[in-house]
């Protein structure tokens, strides 16, 4: 009987104890909150509330409360959810002199997109008032009980209106349009419409007079941005331009003009919603002119690598040469000095867009078409091979995949040339933990290369290095890079004769999707091993990075010094996330991505697990005031 009424009293210490509620699990109990924090709740528990109103979109009483009390005008935010998955939840915000007289003033539920699967709901809170939160899960949903609560108490931008703009310069600046309202005084310009999204404004005055562009790339989601310049004083503007998201790969929205020396302009930025609340970077700069935006005047190079913009580029009409796009476009020409070998590459970081290549000889009144790419191995760059023929000019143009985009790019134009480590008896010496890069671009296929493991005999070009190891370990050979830009294969032989060599490891790309190849090996001290970077198939060359040292664990996580939590840009995709942790997790497995961040000073350890991912940090900084 002891143990019975043991058991017993078990089993009801132990409903108790589930049963019990959150301690702001009743409005007169809400947790006050002061100041700008992220709390940690749990709804486990959660019971409904006789304050609670009817006012909730998908109605579910059980939930816990938060009071605000601000004794001066703020604006507040509340976000709740992860980057990673789509929280079900619903946030309600009322006020009151108490919690027997409730007035509801907002309420959201579900996941908002712009701020990536998060729910957000933001109000301007008059002084003197109190305002009680209320957090639950949406009824039938999928988030769950413990959630993360980040709550900004705010004061206004001095920037809110056009009498409080702030001068800026050129440069790329970090702005939110957190702590700012919506301002009647714009109508719709250009492309950019009238909304009811917050605003907030800047002046700039050129040092000198030409073509400029204001561009706002934002940092959650697919929020649609919007970009309005005007002339004139606050009371009169007078619209000059304006750009709305344009359906583009990077979700930004420019505005371009042609400004006057010593004239003030002011710099509208929005968005297209009333609860577009995110944060930007606002980019200010004065176009290059455009000398090769057409073939008569396209710019005369040779062998090396050019950069670019099609930021004020035009469109070519009519190029007769496959099925690619009419977006702005840039020209090379090229006047072959010999019969030779060359390709034409956009592979490289400083390219923002997704590219396309046409190759045209002739002259510009009949050119004729000799080949076109859109991608080519790593995805969103393109690259062309062509023999060329001495005397022949040809004509190389740059045009965006997506017509209504511009950006960045670099050309480089390539000659085949013979490595210096052609074949096994000339290989270059590669030490451990050491990074090189080479071209196979122009290289022989080597008789002594053969059938290893998952690298197959075949008649790609090759490139050979030797690895003459002092100690005994393992290690790791990489061609995981940027900088490769083909579809690869490595093979690993050991031996000191280069006729009778014996195979130890050979793969060929490992990552779906992408042309990347890495393996592992043992070595012993005093053995001689020869790592042979070659294609897939016959066919294959370019460029590669190799790496040889220390095997990598792409399943540990790394701490990435100085970086920031955002801006965060996948760059293929044209995706911001808030954190890198959350642009990782949206890359997916075997896919190359580029990511950009801000430089800063918030560490971050990330697990990129096996995937390829190259960062890419970016210098911006806020402007005076904001």
């Amino acid at each position: 009987m002891r143990y019975l009424l043991l058991g017993v009293t078990w089993l009801l210490v132990s409903a108790f104890a589930v049963a019990q509620a959150p301690a702001n699990d009743a409005c007169s109990a809400a947790i006050v909150l002061t100041e700008t924090s992220v709390i940690t709740g749990d709804l486990t528990g959660a019971t409904s509330d006789q304050a609670l109103q009817d006012c909730v979109s998908l109605p579910n009483e059980d939930g816990v409360w938060y009071k605000i009390s601000p004794t001066s005008d703020k604006q507040l935010i509340f976000l709740i959810g992860t980057d990673l998955q789509e929280d079900d939840y619903q946030l309600s915000l009322f006020s009151g002199p108490d919690c027997d007289n409730l007035t509801c003033e907002l309420d959201y539920s579900g996941f908002d997109p712009n701020y990536i699967n998060n729910t957000l709901l933001a109000w301007d809170a008059t002084a003197g008032n109190d305002y009680y939160l209320h957090v639950a899960q949406v009824a039938g949903g999928s988030a769950p009980n413990e959630f993360e609560l980040r709550v900004e108490i705010l004061d206004y931008q001095v920037n809110d209106d056009c009498s409080g703009a702030i001068a800026v310069t050129e440069g790329s600046y970090s702005v939110t349009l957190k702590g700012s309202t919506h301002t009647d005084d714009y109508d719709s310009c250009g492309s950019a419409y009238e909304s009811d999204s917050p605003d907030i404004y800047y002046t700039f005055t050129p040092t000198e007079s030409g073509s400029y562009s204001a561009t706002v790339v934002s940092v959650f989601g697919q929020l649609e941005k919007l970009v309005t310049v005007y002339s004139g004083d606050c009371e009169n503007l007078t619209c000059i331009n304006g750009g709305s998201y344009n359906g583009g790969q990077y979700y930004d929205a420019t505005a371009e003009w042609d400004a006057t020396a010593g004239t003030k302009y002011t710099i509208l930025l929005h968005a297209d919603a009333a609860d577009g609340y995110g944060n930007f970077v606002f980019t200010l700069e004065q176009n290059p002119p455009t000398t090769n935006d057409d073939c008569a005047s396209a710019t005369v190079i040779t062998p090396g690598s050019y950069r670019g913009s099609t930021a004020t580029a035009t469109p070519t009409e009519n190029i007769d040469c496959d099925d690619l796009g009419e977006g702005n476009d840039h020209w090379y020409a090229f006047t072959a000095p010999d019969n030779a070998e060359y390709n034409i590459t956009t592979n490289s970081l400083y390219t923002t867009f997704d590219t396309q290549l046409i190759l045209l000889s002739g002259d510009c009144a009949n050119p004729t078409c000799e080949d076109d790419n859109d991608d080519y191995g790593n995805n969103y760059y393109s690259r062309i091979d062509f023999t060329a023929t001495q005397g022949v000019t040809y004509y190389f143009v740059v045009i965006p995949f997506d017509e209504d985009v511009s950006g960045n790019y670099e050309l480089t134009l390539n000659r085949a040339e013979v490595p210096m480590n052609d074949d096994c008896a000339s290989a270059s010496d590669i030490t451990y933990n050491s990074t090189v890069r080479g071209s196979t671009f122009g290289a022989t296929a080597s008789a002594a290369l053969t059938d290893c493991e998952d690298a197959d005999d075949n008649d790609a070009p090759d490139a050979w290095y030797r690895f003459q190891p002092t100690t005994s370990g393992t290690a790791v050979a990489s061609l995981v890079d940027q900088f490769t830009d083909y579809y690869t294969a490595l093979t690993v032989y050991e031996g000191t004769d280069c006729n009778s060599l014996t195979c130890i490891a050979g793969v060929e790309e490992v990552f779906s999707i992408v042309e990347f190849s890495e393996l592992s090996f043992d070595f012993t001290e005093g053995t001689t091993y020869y790592i042979v970077v070659h294609g897939e198939d016959d066919d294959e060359f370019g460029n590669y990075q190799l790496y040889l040292g220390e095997p990598i664990d792409r399943n540990q996580p790394q701490t990435l010094p100085n970086t920031t939590s955002g801006p965060v840009l996948v760059m293929e995709t044209g995706r911001y996330y808030s954190t890198i942790s959350a642009a990782v997790a949206a890359v997916p497995e075997g896919v190359a991505r580029t990511i950009i961040v801000e430089s800063g000073t918030y560490p971050e350890t990330v697990n990129f697990g096996t995937k390829l991912i190259q960062l890419k940090i970016v210098e911006a900084s806020p402007p005076a005031g904001n």
